[in-house]
């Protein structure tokens, strides 16, 4: 991952916080949270009745 306001490459801390991984820059000191866990599929935005009638 890379640090928004310098575009340098940031560090990531050993331990978890709160089920999300924290990126710290080693240039500027920003922080950053990428969340651990299931990756969700996208929901269907076409309704089902409006299919079954073709």
């Amino acid at each position: 991952m890379y640090c928004k306001r310098c575009h340098t490459k940031m560090r990531e801390e050993k331990r978890s916080f709160h089920k999300q991984r924290k990126w710290i820059c080693p240039k500027c000191g920003s922080v950053r949270f990428e969340k651990i866990g299931v990756k969700r599929e996208p929901i269907d935005r076409v309704s089902k009745d409006r299919d079954s009638n073709l």
